[in-house]
Formats: structure tokens, sequence, C-alpha cells
């Protein structure tokens, strides 16, 4: 034991990643051939459409507390912080915490060095995941870069994706920025945010999603209908306006 390779944070992980298929995380648990395993982003994507949310609110509240107490320097809270952060499905909880934080008055500035410093070392995902949602009530565009470096892996581009959209103020750039970086699920999440916004997307990101978005992507089969019915499919091939940068293609 006195010997084992320290983790690596996962930051460091994903910034030194350049291709292929997103890494296995430093925390991702040995193969038992008996758990189940979700793909990168999958799990969170299902528990932010179909969890009840207000079952969260009192862990919300006691995660709060934690982080106004970490905010202040003290490496005990700093520490306490980090390992009730890394509970199961910390996810579920952030709105609620979010809310109770803002509520309690706790300066941001704080907040957002505290979430730096986690986010840079963490080694283990929800912690990250918590790091980047208080950068996207407390950071700046400071934090972009590693708000968008942090939201190539899919496992962390929907939060990253809501931290961005706060940040930015312009959630229809910071969605399509994470549907450009992200490529599983967490593309499939950017592309269902972009259709919330159906009647104000810019032409240049109609076409996106109607050949990038989809036809680059191993879940293209899950956004192929939004993609077409967003990126208005039928106007770009028959209408007299249609899209920049859209070529037909012979499949025959």
């Amino acid at each position: 034991m006195r010997f084992r390779r320290r983790r690596p944070p996962i930051f460091e992980v994903i910034s030194t990643w350049t291709d292929g298929p997103p890494p296995d995380l430093p925390d991702e648990p040995p193969d038992d051939g008996r758990t189940v395993r979700w793909t990168a982003g999958a799990l969170d994507g299902v528990m932010a459409r179909h969890a009840d949310a207000g079952e969260e609110a009192e862990r919300g509240a006691a995660l709060a507390e934690l982080i106004a107490h970490a905010a202040t320097g003290d490496p005990d809270a700093r520490f306490a912080l980090y390992q009730a952060a890394r509970a199961d499905g910390i996810v579920r909880a952030l709105d609620a915490a979010l809310q109770a934080l803002a509520g309690a008055g706790v300066a941001a500035e704080p907040v957002a060095e505290l979430a730096r410093r986690m986010a840079a070392e963490a080694q283990h995902r929800e912690p990250v995941k918590l790091a980047i949602s208080l950068l996207g009530r407390s950071g700046d565009e400071r934090d972009v870069e590693l708000l968008e470096t942090l939201a190539r892996h899919d496992e962390f581009s929907l939060v990253a994706g809501v931290a961005l959209a706060a940040v930015l103020d312009d959630p229809i750039q910071a969605w399509w920025r994470v549907g450009c970086l992200a490529g599983g699920w967490g593309r499939v999440e950017a592309v269902d945010r972009l259709a919330d916004f159906d009647a104000e997307l810019p032409d240049d990101v109609r076409a996106w999603l109607l050949r990038p978005a989809c036809l680059e992507a191993p879940l293209g089969a899950y956004m192929a209908y939004t993609c077409a019915n967003v990126g208005r499919l039928e106007a770009a091939l028959f209408g007299p306006g249609q899209l920049p940068c859209y070529e037909l293609v012979d499949v025959r």
C-alpha cells in the first residue's frame, strides 16, 4: 500500500487527452462483471430528466452549509466538503445547494476560488461536478477555458454546459460549444438544450445540427430527429434560402 501510485487529478487526465474516445477516469471502479456500468454522462442525463428534485432539498441545504464553511479556507471544512461531495448522485442536489447558498449571501469570490482549486485537484468525479456548478454560480470569464476542458469529457458535459451558459450569459453559444467539444452523451445533451432555443438559433448553429452534430457522433441515432427538426432540414434541402455549408450527399 505504501508504494501505490497516487491517482492523478481528473482535470489532468482530461487536459492531456488529445484523441480517441474519452479516457477512463481515475475513480473508475474495476469491472467485476456484475455491477451495471453507465456510459460517461448517461446516468446524470437520466437523473436530470426523471429524478424528483424535491427529495434533494435537505441534502442541498447541508451541502450549501459545508460550502460556506469551506470557502473560508478552513482545511478541515474543505476536506469535509470533499468527502460529502463524493457521495453518489451529488448532481441531483446541486440545484438545491446553489439556491441555499445564494440565500445565505455567501460572497462569490471565495466560493469561486474554492471551486477552481477543487476542479483542478479533485481525483473523484462528483467533487469535480460540484466545483463546476460552483463556478457557474460564482465564476467569470476567466473560468471558460477550465470549463470547456472538462466539457470535452461526456461525464462532465451536462454540468459544464449549465455553468458555461451562466458564465458567458449566452446559453446558445455555450451549448453549441459543448456540442462541438463532446462526442457522446454530452453532445446529445447539448443538442437537446439547443432545441429549447429553436426560435432563436442562428443559421450557423442550424447548419451544424444538420451535419457535424449528427453525422460525426457515435450516438447520432439519438439526435437525428431533433437535428432534422430544429435544423430545419426541409428548408435546407428545398427552401430558397438554403443554410450555409450544407451539401447534398448522394448515398446510393
